[in-house]
């Protein structure tokens, strides 16, 4: 997991580029930037969301 500041100049980064994007392909790569992984756990109308940052 990264450090908070790594991760806090990540998301920095992330909103500056993302009104600038022009296809999906690219909001995918930058997305992976900051996200390792998503998972989730559904328990009847719950749903629990985890995010693994990178």
């Amino acid at each position: 997991m990264p450090s908070l500041d790594k991760l806090k100049q990540k998301i920095r980064v992330f909103k500056e580029n993302w009104r600038h994007l022009e296809s999906v392909q690219e909001s995918n790569r930058l997305l992976k930037r900051v996200v390792g992984e998503i998972t989730y756990n559904r328990e009847a109308n719950n749903v629990y969301l985890g995010i693994q940052y990178s």
